[in-house]
């Protein structure tokens, strides 16, 4: 095997989506908690969910170990709302030339800090003083939550086994921790702690960046919203690229 595929479906928050096109260089895997859950695609990996009353807590703890779960060195982690629709050795292929230490899929429509908790709080609920918590923390670390670019979307991402993709990992799952609000044990809100942690602090990283067409053109994947078997159509209104405040070229085979 040169590379696995790691999803994960926690307290029945997706359902299962088929693999329409299966590599032989890849394994297949997919985390859940619940052991009534079967497939003909993925090979199942069952695990106990010790706090059922905060499912993101085994969630991000899956997302931010990775190789616990899989048995290559390059994982490519997908949420559970990704169906697997083309060749997807061909991103890997890429990733592997490249020598890259991870690839991450830059936001279509924003490209800081500031704008995406704002929109999380107008449009999906978001406590408003959990977003000025988090964001007060980046600006009191000399992060500017404004003028600093380079967001990631988290649905997608591809990883390395080494030294800095485990920092990243570990740095991410420690500040979630440390920003949970009361009653919770992480901040659900992570693409935006994980973009911070990157962006700040492995400047030095290789990575690949690509547009969010990867999961939504049909090539490669389709995008479905949770539990749901209805598909997120593409959309024309992109924002520049951004990566570690530096406009780039994405990854666009499509």
């Amino acid at each position: 095997m040169k590379y696995s595929v790691l999803s994960y479906n926690i307290s029945g928050y997706e359902i299962i989506h088929p693999i329409k096109e299966k590599s032989e260089n890849a394994e297949y895997i997919m985390v859940t908690d619940d052991r009534s859950l079967t497939s003909d695609d993925w090979q199942m990996v069952y695990v106990d969910n010790p706090h059922p009353e905060d499912p993101f807590r085994l969630v991000f703890e899956i997302r931010y170990n990775p190789f616990k779960y899989v048995h290559t060195d390059i994982v490519m982690k997908i949420d559970g709302s990704m169906e697997i629709t083309g060749d997807i050795d061909r991103i890997v292929d890429r990733f592997i030339e490249g020598g890259y230490d991870c690839a991450v899929m830059a936001h279509p429509t924003r490209m800081n800090m500031y704008d995406e908790y704002m929109a999380w709080v107008r449009f999906r609920g978001y406590p408003k003083r959990q977003a000025e918590r988090a964001l007060t923390f980046m600006n009191v670390e000399g992060y500017d939550v404004k003028k600093n670019t380079g967001l990631y979307q988290y649905n997608w991402m591809i990883q390395r086994n080494n030294k800095m993709n485990d920092s990243w990992n570990t740095m991410t799952m420690g500040i979630l921790k440390y920003l949970a609000p009361e009653g919770k044990f992480v901040d659900r809100l992570d693409q935006t702690i994980g973009s911070y942690v990157l962006n700040k602090y492995f400047e030095y990283a290789s990575v690949m960046p690509v547009t969010q067409r990867i999961a939504t053109s049909g090539k490669y994947f389709v995008w479905h919203p949770h539990k749901s078997t209805s598909i997120y159509r593409d959309s024309n209104d992109f924002c520049k690229p951004f990566l570690m405040g530096k406009q780039v070229v994405p990854f666009s085979d499509f």
